[in-house]
């Protein structure tokens, strides 16, 4: 029995492609942020790193896929900003919604804080612990950060 793709609802056909490329992505930031030695502009502060871990594997997968699209200069899928250069990233599951706060500055992904939560609101204290992070991150002003250059191919004879 073959299966034509004329018989597939168009919405299908169009959703198939960016799955593909999504779990792509999943198991590429698998491989490229938590190797050794990786280049990101990804720094992590406080325990955001410990955190995420704890988290679902499809979570910490969704969460990372928004991360190497940022990392890439992409715009995440499900971001918000929430005011004085910190955006939150969300995903959630049957028992929580997760969040990870970020900032953007001198070219680095910060995770500033990252916390589960059961309410629609974000709690004033993970807000101002995310603003208190970005503070001392632009008090420390990390140099800014440098594309890796690319080796060029040598021509070939």
């Amino acid at each position: 029995m073959s299966i034509s793709w004329a018989t597939f609802p168009a919405c299908y056909l169009e959703t198939i492609p960016r799955m593909a490329i999504d779990i792509s992505y999943k198991n590429l930031y698998k491989w490229v942020v938590t190797s050794e030695g990786s280049k990101t502009r990804i720094k992590w502060e406080g325990k955001t790193k410990d955190e995420i871990k704890s988290w679902p594997d499809d979570v910490r997968q969704d969460m990372g896929l928004e991360l190497h699209r940022l990392d890439n200069h992409e715009d995440p899928l499900d971001a918000k900003p929430l005011g004085k250069g910190i955006t939150e990233l969300r995903d959630q599951d049957k028992d929580f919604w997760y969040r990870l706060l970020y900032a953007l500055h001198a070219g680095w992904i910060y995770v500033l804080h990252c916390f589960t939560k059961t309410t629609n609101q974000i709690p004033k204290r993970d807000l101002d612990l995310a603003t208190e992070r970005l503070s001392n991150v632009k008090r420390r002003n990390d140099p800014p950060y440098e594309e890796p250059e690319v080796a060029e191919e040598e021509e070939s004879a």
